[in-house]
């Protein structure tokens, strides 16, 4: 798109792909603590968490049409980062950071048959957590991709 130079559709591209980043840490969430099946409180507190930060990103996304305040893209078809944009991958990271220490604790905490399946848990957290933080700085590399595809 961006060397085809379609400005709009690579915009309407950017904002879908923020919403799919943020279903995904949610659904992360969400999957973690119901694969554990550990009814705690710091459980419940990062589904909320994830529920929180995919809300707060579509509304973000949905008023960066309006306001550009997450990311804008020029006439010249080149994508601009924008403050908001760091926060929201920063608070994305720290949630799956969060997450795996979840996995790990269960871990600790059980003692389980499941063990290799709750460090598969928070390796993928990791990873993603990882490759999330590297494309902070480096958006126009796929690295969100390629963690969803080394984390499977």
């Amino acid at each position: 798109m961006e060397s085809r130079k379609l400005a709009t559709l690579l915009f309407v591209d950017t904002t879908v792909y923020f919403g799919a980043m943020a279903a995904g840490v949610m659904y992360w969430a969400e999957y973690t603590i119901a694969y554990v099946e550990d009814k705690t409180a710091f459980g419940r507190i990062l589904i909320r968490a994830g529920h929180m930060i995919a809300g707060l990103i579509t509304v973000i996304a949905a008023f960066n049409i309006f306001v550009p305040v997450l990311f804008t893209v020029d006439r010249d078809c080149v994508y601009h980062a924008l403050p908001v944009r760091y926060v929201m991958l920063g608070g994305q990271v720290l949630l799956l950071l969060l997450i795996s220490y979840y996995a790990i604790a269960s871990i600790v905490r059980r003692g389980t048959e499941k063990r290799p399946k709750y460090r598969a848990l928070a390796a993928f957290g990791l990873i993603m957590a990882a490759f999330l933080y590297i494309q902070l700085w480096y958006p126009y590399l796929p690295l969100y991709t390629i963690a969803y595809m080394l984390g499977t």
